[in-house]
């Protein structure tokens, strides 16, 4: 779990990730547990400034200013460091006390979305670039596919694939951060009759939202469609690891009308109706909007997708630092709320606030081998504190569509110009 202490604490752990054995052995002032703040601290400042300033900050925050590591030094050290540090970070910075569970199963989510990356040899040999109907694309692209904590929105494992990977494919390399009994909420691009087989080989159930609209809606979903029934158990054929027709039997649940007046379905392995009613299984797959929010706040927030690093290890340490800031923070808003009695529902402390009382601190996290136990609680407690101050009161029940109300940037009305002249041309030439 996350304390003040908890990058100093790990410090030993931290040095078997240095890509070579001599890396980070000489006693620095900047040592392994700077450089992972240092790159913790950027990401906690959103993307917008360079090494340079974030690195003269980060330093001074930390009382060697006048002497602080050039930025050339700050970016030595972070190659000679592997993403996996950050990983290793992710995974332990779990706070499994304020695990709930909904009738006796923790809830993950999994959902993925995609990100542009710079155009680099290095990562037009991982990614491929995407092009669009407007022509050739330039940046490569990438899906970003994350498992997260139902209840307190921490992250709990990530993988980065190429934009043509299947999610479900992304998805199924994380099962083995799920725990028998674990219930995975999935939305339509991460089901199927392979991926259900698998999540309940390893004894994990799901609730998935099936495709019922398009061209490749099931036929079970079809049939249970047709049947208006509001429960129903379906057989859903698939093969085995040895090619052998199989049969799983999972309980279709009919759910509200989208936006766009489609029917809503549900698949999932919870069969048994007096413990998982349907209104229930209803109310648990709206916590799924959770993700959604998550990966609001790391574009939009934290400006994920302006990086500073061309090479995939620094990518993939600029993408698990963002998730490690999250991680934070959402540990923090969460103890706020519950110190302050809020109703979850109706209020919570504003993340953008809490994110600010991250990076305010961190320093003193990063130098945290320095406080005693009672100061190091102390600081956690104050950072609770200052995170419960600004509210975000939650505005339910909007009556009109989801529409950006974002103004239209010169550049995007100048492409839209040249791309309505050019058709104008195609059309007198035939």
């Amino acid at each position: 779990m996350i304390t003040p202490s908890f990058l100093s604490d790990r410090k030993s752990e931290l040095l078997t990730f240095a890509l070579r054995p001599e890396n980070f052995s000489r006693n620095r002032k900047l040592d392994i547990v700077k450089t992972v703040g240092f790159r913790i601290h950027m990401a906690a400042n959103g993307n917008g400034s360079g090494y340079a300033i974030t690195a003269q900050d980060f330093f001074h925050e930390l009382g060697i200013g006048d002497e602080a590591p050039t930025k050339q030094s700050a970016c030595n050290a972070l190659k000679k460091l592997s993403w996996r540090a950050f990983e290793y970070l992710l995974g332990e910075a779990q706070a499994d006390s304020i695990e709930e569970r909904w009738h006796g199963h923790r809830v993950r989510i999994v959902d993925g979305t995609k990100l542009h990356l710079p155009r680099t040899p290095e990562l037009l040999e991982h990614f491929e670039v995407q092009n669009t109907s407007g022509g050739l694309g330039h940046y490569p692209q990438a899906w970003m596919v994350t498992l997260i904590n139902a209840r307190s929105c921490q992250p709990v494992a990530m993988e980065l694939g190429c934009h043509r990977d299947p999610e479900r494919e992304l998805m199924l390399k994380m099962l083995h951060r799920f725990q028998p009994g674990d219930l995975a909420l999935l939305d339509r691009g991460l089901g199927g009759a392979k991926v259900y087989r698998d999540l309940i080989k390893n004894d994990v159930d799901f609730i998935h939202r099936v495709k019922t609209s398009g061209d490749k809606i099931p036929g079970y979903a079809k049939e249970f469609l047709a049947s208006r029934k509001t429960s129903d158990i379906a057989a859903v054929p698939v093969k085995d690891d040895d090619g052998q027709d199989l049969l799983l039997m999972v309980r279709l649940v009919r759910g509200p009308k989208d936006s766009e007046g489609k029917r809503i379905v549900f698949a999932t392995s919870l069969i048994d109706e007096d413990q998982y009613s349907t209104q229930s299984i209803r109310q648990l797959y709206k916590t799924r909007w959770n993700i959604e929010t998550l990966y609001g706040r790391v574009k939009h927030v934290l400006e994920i997708g302006k990086f500073h690093s061309r090479s995939l290890n620094g990518i993939l340490q600029e993408i698990y630092a963002h998730l490690l800031v999250i991680s934070l923070t959402a540990l923090i808003e969460f103890q706020a709320s519950k110190k302050r009695g809020l109703d979850r529902e109706r209020a919570v402390p504003n993340f953008k606030a809490a994110t600010h009382v991250v990076r305010r601190h961190l320093a003193t996290i990063v130098d945290a081998g320095n406080l005693s136990s009672r100061e190091s609680v102390e600081l956690f407690e104050k950072m609770v504190e200052e995170a419960g101050r600004i509210l975000w009161r939650k505005q339910p029940g909007r009556s009109y569509p989801r529409v950006s109300r974002q103004p239209i940037k010169s550049w995007n009305l100048c492409k839209n110009r040249k791309l309505a002249a050019q058709s104008r041309r195609r059309r007198r030439q035939a």
